[in-house]
């Protein structure tokens, strides 16, 4: 290997352990547990560094080594952005500009760097164990918090108000005050529980994707302990989303095994029992918070109705529905960023379903062939998870789901570069789906606001 070749070869590496890096501190926030050293910004920091080595190293590989910049996903996510960017500056001005800016920068350098650097199986696999590990120590840190007071006041939600005085309790409908339990959270964008539950039970999967029968040591003494502490804790967010995700999450995986009928009464009888064990700690499954999301859910309808092609503006939603959230990601993306904007977010959802559902179907028994298809079902299950807690969250900019974007991008990438065909992701066909899928989505959404 030549000086040049080594040269590139440590760019790669270092683009890659950077963002590496970068991805497992977002969500662990490491930085944030040191207080010294939140003055010192480091996270934006190697971000920038990470992004522009990821460049200077992709610039300079062959065109058959990476990714390619027309990809469906890598065109709509930078339209996407775009979009935002500037509906937010015609609606709010220039403070609304740069504030549109500083909001997706960290979605739009996170998926770009990803894919920049995921050009091979084993990298993804980093990736996907670093996401499983960081849910794990994220749900050490709840749990500790829960019961040993760890540091409580950062990783527990409690009903006390911004001075830290107690909130008298609500009165159900029995006249009897609701004692709610404290719920797990983190820090930064996961510091709602319900985003929490949502990303522990995604990462929960992946978690799962390194079970392997021939390895009892690993699965039994690091995954199965791994897995029961996420699950635990995404109990203690006492989160009815991440309640759906989990239901959603077994019945998809259990289908396969087990068939659809066993897996749905089995499905049940978990959602039975979490409710059993009063898994939303005092919050009933039908109270105030859940009529205000349908009058959310109307509202959003509204929107669009008035501001059809471009929305009511990016991150406006709230300041037109008296303070607060949609509650739901799908119409949080109609409502702020129209029928434009929505079709290239659901064009994002749809291509990468469409591509993991190509890779899980490859057919073959070669051990690449094996692994692909494997990661591609893991992906796919981690989607699924994702997008059933999206419907009760407002989590359209999250960084999880480009994530998951840029994971099922570089997955067909490395397919498509090893040979193995998937098959030719047309425009016509991709915009068809997204259209099908953009408008039945809306109607489902209008059905629910009508039936309520």
């Amino acid at each position: 290997m030549n000086k040049r070749a080594q040269t590139r070869r440590s760019e790669e590496l270092l683009a890659f352990f950077l963002v590496a890096g970068y991805l497992f501190i977002s969500y662990v926030r490491l930085l944030e547990i040191i207080p010294g050293l939140a003055p010192l910004r480091l996270m934006l920091w190697m971000s920038l560094l990470a992004l522009i080595i990821s460049l200077v190293q992709w610039s300079t590989k062959p065109r058959r080594k990476r990714v390619a910049l027309d990809a469906p996903q890598i065109v709509m996510t930078v339209v996407f952005v775009i979009v935002a960017i500037m509906w937010a500056l015609r609606t709010g001005g220039w403070g609304d500009f740069f504030g549109a800016i500083s909001a997706m920068q960290i979605v739009l350098g996170a998926f770009l760097m990803t894919v920049m650097n995921l050009d091979s199986i084993k990298r993804i696999r980093i990736i996907m164990f670093l996401m499983a590990l960081s849910a794990v120590v994220m749900a050490v840190q709840g749990i500790a918090a829960f019961h040993y007071g760890y540091d409580g006041d950062t990783y527990l939600l409690q009903n006390v108000d911004e001075d830290g005085n107690p909130r008298p309790p609500q009165i159900g409908e029995d006249g009897q005050p609701i004692i709610e339990a404290p719920r797990v959270r983190n820090i930064g964008f996961l510091n709602d529980p319900n985003d929490l539950a949502q990303s522990l039970a995604t990462f929960f999967v992946m978690l799962y994707f390194f079970w392997d029968k021939a390895k009892k040591f690993r699965n039994y003494l690091l995954l199965l302990p791994g897995g029961a502490l996420i699950m635990y804790a995404i109990y203690l967010t006492r989160s009815r989303g991440g309640l759906v995700s989990v239901a959603v999450m077994s019945l998809l995986a259990l289908r396969e095994r087990l068939g659809k009928v066993m897996a749905a009464v089995l499905t049940g009888f978990m959602i039975a029992g979490a409710l059993a064990i009063n898994i939303t700690g005092g919050r009933a499954m039908k109270d105030e918070s859940a009529e205000a999301r349908i009058e959310a859910w109307a509202s959003g309808i509204l929107m669009l109705r008035e501001h059809p092609l471009f929305g009511i503006g990016f991150r406006n939603f709230a300041e037109e529905h008296g303070g607060l959230t949609a509650h739901n990601s799908y119409v949080l993306c109609f409502s702020e960023m129209g029928l434009v904007g929505y079709f290239c977010w659901m064009s994002l959802l749809v291509v990468s379903f469409i591509q993991l559902t190509r890779l899980k179907n490859l057919p073959g028994n070669a051990p690449e062939v094996v692994e692909i298809r494997r990661m591609a079902g893991n992906l796919r299950l981690a989607f699924s998870t994702f997008l059933s807690a999206a419907l009760f969250l407002s989590r359209t900019y999250i960084l999880t789901l480009y994530l998951l974007i840029g994971l099922s991008l570089c997955l067909a990438d490395v397919a498509r570069r090893q040979g193995y065909q998937i098959g030719k992701l047309t425009p016509k066909m991709w915009t068809k789906q997204t259209l099908i899928w953009q408008f039945t989505s809306i109607a489902v959404v209008w059905l629910a606001v009508k039936v309520n």
